[in-house]
Formats: structure tokens, C-alpha cells, sequence
């Protein structure tokens, strides 16, 4: 059996939920951490103003925590934003 390109096998992940979650979650860590920065605001900081650990934060941005749509709506007003989630047309393969 010929073994799988690059190619084929990112094809193969982008089939799978798991893929589009991760991508997910690393958008919405970035994005949190990118606040975070702009703000001045220090993990502690965080952790202070949800009410919970400096280890829970870390976990969360590290994205290692099965976190929830409420999870997120707590951290971006802690952040001082808005959270937003879009269904958009998927794009079409070439």
C-alpha cells in the first residue's frame, strides 16, 4: 500500500470534527491572549476577575480544557468584549 501524501492526509483530518474544533479553540485562545496583551490584563488578573485559578486560566489558554460556550461568554466579558459565533457557508472544494 502506497503510503499518503501531506496533501491526502490533510484532506483526510479536514472530514473529521476534531480538526474544525481545534482550529476553534486556538482562535479563541489567540484571541483571548491577544486581548489579554492589548489590555494589560495578567492571567492572575483573569483569574481574579472570573472567580476561579490562575490554573484554570492557564489551562483554558493553553487550550487543554474541554470548555464550554459559557466558559467563553464569562472570558470575553472579563475581557471586556463580546463574544460572536457566525454559521457561514462552508467554502467550496476545488
Amino acid at each position: 500500500m502506497k503510503p499518503k501524501s501531506f496533501d491526502d492526509l490533510y484532506q483526510e483530518a479536514e472530514t473529521h470534527d476534531d480538526y474544525w474544533v481545534a482550529g476553534l479553540v486556538q482562535e479563541f485562545t489567540e484571541e483571548s491572549v491577544h486581548l489579554m496583551e492589548s489590555g494589560g490584563v495578567s492571567r492572575s488578573e483573569l483569574a481574579r476577575r472570573l472567580g476561579t485559578s490562575l490554573a484554570y486560566v492557564t489551562k483554558i489558554l493553553r487550550g487543554n480544557a474541554n470548555f464550554t460556550l459559557v466558559t467563553m461568554a464569562r472570558f470575553s466579558t472579563a475581557l471586556g468584549s463580546e463574544l460572536s459565533l457566525q454559521l457561514r457557508p462552508a467554502k467550496a472544494s476545488p
